[in-house]
């Protein structure tokens, strides 16, 4: 009698097991893989992939475990070439060994990265994935599933073995322009007369003030005719510089330039 219920017991779980994995492939379909990049990239001779996956919710055995295994498959001269990226095994909540765990009730994601070294034969291929899934002593290979196309080998056509040739490209950085103006005194007189605001020379200064270019810098001289005692020059040089500077800041403020009145642009000279 015990030897029967065993017996009994023993064909019920195998039936059990049976069924799940069963369900599970009939199912298969609604678990979701997302690939990214969409189109696989070689980088530094390599081609990585990385793989977003989402079983549903009632789907995954609580006992079960799934081996997942992505390849490529190109064709050469009529036969197949495989070439495998490593596996990965998904565990249900009450299986061990898996790199991630999978709940039946919710259902869950996983996350897979690996890489291998590119190849010309991957140009013209296809990504796929296929997955073979375990329930105890049961096993049950799960449809195969392209997830991807081709590898984008743009990056392994560029040859590092360029010939450099430097000429002088003959470009400015900053170019400087100048305009200048020149006043005229009388004789020991350090005034600015109304004639000379309205000079040839002005205007000129005036409409190149107007286009407003970022100001480098302003320069100043002054000068005494020979005649008189040096310091009485001295004094009229001084007093000339002093009163063109006052009436340049005047004008340069009155056209509106930058820093009209910023001490630091200003160099004055008094000879």
């Amino acid at each position: 009698m015990n030897i029967s219920r065993i017996i009994f017991s023993t064909i019920f779980c195998l039936m059990l097991s049976s069924c799940a994995l069963t369900n599970m492939a009939n199912k298969y379909n609604t678990v979701n893989y997302t690939v990214i990049p969409a189109t696989l990239e070689t980088h530094a001779g390599n081609v990585a992939l990385s793989i977003k996956g989402n079983f549903p919710e009632k789907y995954f055995a609580k006992q079960a475990t799934i081996d997942i295994t992505p390849y490529l498959l190109s064709t050469n001269d009529g036969q197949e070439i495989i070439t495998p990226f490593k596996t990965v095994t998904i565990q249900g909540e009450e299986a061990s060994g898996g790199e991630s765990t999978i709940f039946y009730e919710t259902g869950g994601n996983f996350t897979y990265n690996d890489k291998i070294k590119y190849n010309p034969n991957m140009q013209n291929n296809t990504l796929f994935l296929k997955a073979n899934a375990k329930l105890k002593d049961e096993e049950k290979t799960l449809e195969s599933i392209k997830i991807g196309d081709g590898v984008i080998g743009t990056s392994t056509r560029v040859l590092n073995n360029e010939d450099l040739a430097n000429e002088n490209h003959s470009y400015e950085h900053e170019t400087i322009l100048e305009e200048s103006a020149t006043i005229y005194f009388l004789v020991n007189q350090s005034n600015i007369r109304t004639t000379e605001k309205s000079d040839e020379d002005i205007a000129k200064l005036t409409a190149f003030a107007k286009k407003r270019y970022k100001t480098h810098s302003i320069e100043i001289k002054s000068y005494a005719s020979p005649e008189g005692s040096v310091n009485i020059n001295d004094n009229i040089s001084q007093d000339r510089m002093r009163s063109t500077v006052r009436y340049t800041k005047r004008l340069l403020k009155s056209l509106k330039v930058n820093d009209a009145d910023d001490d630091n642009l200003y160099t004055e000279t008094s000879v």
